[in-house]
């Protein structure tokens, strides 16, 4: 029996736990308050609570997974980090309007926690000595960059590139770090993007079932046709190469 840890146990957390758990995965879900670990518990996973930003808070409950779990064979990232401040665009807003500290706020947490997760996600792999896949969710700020959108896009567009990265280095070990990139509004419920996805049509957006379905698929593909990047586009959204 395969498992996974998914950090964030909420929404698409969430729904990714489920889509594992309905597999019969042993499952675990890594999030910051003991509201959301309730909830995961609540789905049939294990949980942990830490700050996935801190390498050592999370590096302690990911060897508590190896144990746990068993056969820890696929980390996910699916945490969001997006903090909207009142009179400032979702996405930070224009450049020649930002704040002093815009730069700060939008993409250093989002760096921080992309960084956490490759460093400890490999390490606990690399412990488990049976390889498996690193997955980081990111959006479609990491492919298209927008009016508005350009802190928001360098921080995505950095963690895909250092998920990239990692996916050369990791290579050789059998351990395989792949991004997949929601390339459209993301369907889910309680996050600030809420207050702007209602004004997008249903055809433009993305539905949090069908992103932990490709999650699924980039978990245990065989080793002869791998992905390392997957871009999941609605069809009434332009593809964009």
């Amino acid at each position: 029996m395969s498992g996974v840890v998914v950090l964030g146990g909420r929404n698409l957390g969430g729904a990714i736990l489920d889509r594992f758990l309905a597999d019969g995965w042993t499952a675990a879900g890594v999030s910051l308050t003991e509201g959301t670990a309730r909830e995961t518990r609540a789905r049939g996973a294990r949980a942990y609570t830490c700050d996935i930003r801190d390498p050592t808070a999370l590096a302690a409950v990911l060897d508590r997974a190896r144990v746990e779990l068993v056969d820890l064979t696929v980390v996910v990232n699916a945490v969001s980090l997006a903090r909207a401040r009142p009179a400032e665009g979702f996405h930070g807003g224009s450049l020649a309007e930002a704040r002093d500290d815009a730069l700060q706020w939008w993409t250093v947490p989002v760096l921080e926690a992309g960084f956490s997760f490759l460093r400890e996600g490999a390490r606990a792999l690399q412990a488990g000595g049976n390889g498996g896949v690193l997955i980081q969710v990111t959006n479609h700020s990491a492919r298209r960059p927008a009016a508005g959108h350009g802190l928001w896009s360098a921080a995505h567009a950095g963690l895909r590139a250092m998920t990239h990265a990692a996916a050369q280095e990791l290579r050789p070990q059998g351990i395989r770090a792949a991004v997949l990139v929601v390339d459209a509004p993301l369907d889910s419920p309680a996050t600030d993007e809420g207050r702007w996805q209602e004004r997008v049509p249903r055809l433009e957006r993305v539905d949090q079932a069908a992103v932990a379905e490709a999650v699924r698929f980039l978990a245990d593909q065989d080793p002869r046709a791998v992905t390392y990047e997957l871009v999941v586009t609605p069809t009434g959204r332009p593809w964009q190469p």
